[in-house]
């Protein structure tokens, strides 16, 4: 799309009087009230890497501790090591599938994943097929759902890791 393309949209927008937001898994507003509290963190305060050894690194890792200890008492984790802190979406979802499957790897061979999930589910589904475990992929309707009687089919005594997305965030279902 070009400029011109992109600045009549925008214009065909002004003046709306109900304006609703959809798309906030891929950027929201930012509370001012978190803004102030961030804003040191952002300039001068803490901003070396947490993994590199030297006096920097060191306070972004101590500011990193702390916030984890709060997070441990926010949702009553035993220890702050059930904590962890990922870069990404990509990553979240490798640390947490991947090491889901090599967990369970004795018990079964298989996993489930929704035909909707996000294309770094999709990609680690691949690669886990690709390595002998058994992925089935269960269809959506056309509301977005998860057709709930195909998946009860599909869950044995084989199956290891199912990850269905909470949300769809291409459609809005919930």
């Amino acid at each position: 799309m070009s400029f011109e393309g992109v600045r009549d949209i925008l214009k065909a927008h002004e003046g709306l009087k109900k304006e609703v937001y959809l798309d906030l898994e891929n950027s929201s507003p930012v509370f001012p009230e978190v803004v102030e509290e961030m804003l040191p963190y952002f300039s001068l305060k803490s901003y070396g890497n947490p993994t590199i050894t030297h006096k920097y690194g060191w306070e972004a890792y101590e500011v990193i501790m702390e916030t984890s200890k709060l997070i441990s008492s926010f949702i009553g984790a035993s220890s702050t090591e059930e904590i962890n802190f990922m870069n990404s979406e990509v990553e979240a979802n490798n640390v947490a599938l991947i090491g889901g499957v090599l967990a369970n790897k004795e018990k079964g061979k298989k996993v489930i994943i929704s035909n909707s999930e996000p294309v770094t589910i999709d990609l680690i589904a691949q690669m886990l097929s690709e390595k002998g475990f058994q992925v089935i992929k269960i269809p959506v309707d056309r509301e977005g759902f998860v057709q709930q009687d195909k998946l009860l089919k599909s869950v044995d005594r084989d199956t290891i890791l199912i990850s269905i997305a909470m949300v769809n965030p291409e459609i809005g279902t919930i």
